[in-house]
């Protein structure tokens, strides 16, 4: 709901405002501060210690130039259609219709190729998630924590559990993970966001952060 209500709100401020320019930055900015909402409660709700939040601001604000440029997408559609619509010859006005119409079919589609940048990191999760659900040592399992590691995370499997995700600065396609389990059992894993159907842990170590 708060999403929908923050979305209307950048909208509007990108095609209500008499200034085109109040309105493309305006809009962008809307959205910038909404995904900036969304990670801070996020990271507020996660089990403590949660890390750095400057790794949230690195992150979140540099997407405001993003954000800007779909204002701009969307200013510039209404003030074609505005203008199609003043427009008495009904073969001009379907056709400027028509192109319109396929200009930001192919504009969401871009963007659309372009958010699902990250769809990696979610299969892996969806991997991992799967080997924290099942209870057990299952030699045919698709997850593979690291020896010195696995011993200890064995008899925590099929319990609750929460984690958090955050950047790593130590390998080039991968994200640590920092698992909590309900009887207080943390550690941090780097995962590898190319994998699919099988993950190879490289390292973790319990608590907080890899060491």
């Amino acid at each position: 709901m708060i999403i929908t209500v923050a979305l209307s709100i950048a909208g509007a401020i990108a095609g209500w405002a008499t200034e085109e320019h109040v309105g493309v930055i305006g809009g962008g900015i809307m959205m910038g501060l909404l995904i900036l909402l969304v990670n801070t409660v996020t990271y507020l709700n996660a089990p403590a210690p949660r890390g750095s939040y400057f790794n949230i601001l690195v992150t979140t604000i540099p997407l405001i130039a993003v954000f800007v440029l779909i204002a701009m997408i969307f200013r510039w559609s209404i003030n074609r259609q505005v203008n199609n619509l003043k427009e008495e010859n009904q073969s001009i006005k379907q056709k400027r219709s028509q192109k319109l119409f396929s200009t930001i079919l192919i504009a969401g589609l871009v963007l659309g190729i372009f958010a699902r940048y990250d769809r990696s990191i979610t299969d892996s999760l969806v991997v991992l998630d799967s080997r924290l659900q099942a209870t057990g040592n299952d030699v045919a399992s698709t997850v593979r924590f690291p020896e010195d590691i696995a011993e200890s995370v064995s008899p925590h499997f099929g319990t609750d559990y929460r984690y958090i995700v955050h950047q790593t600065n130590s390998s080039i396609g991968a994200i640590d993970v920092t698992i909590r389990f309900e009887d207080g059992y943390m550690l941090t894993c780097l995962i590898r966001t190319n994998s699919s159907l099988f993950l190879i842990i490289p390292a973790c170590s319990e608590g907080s952060q890899l060491r």
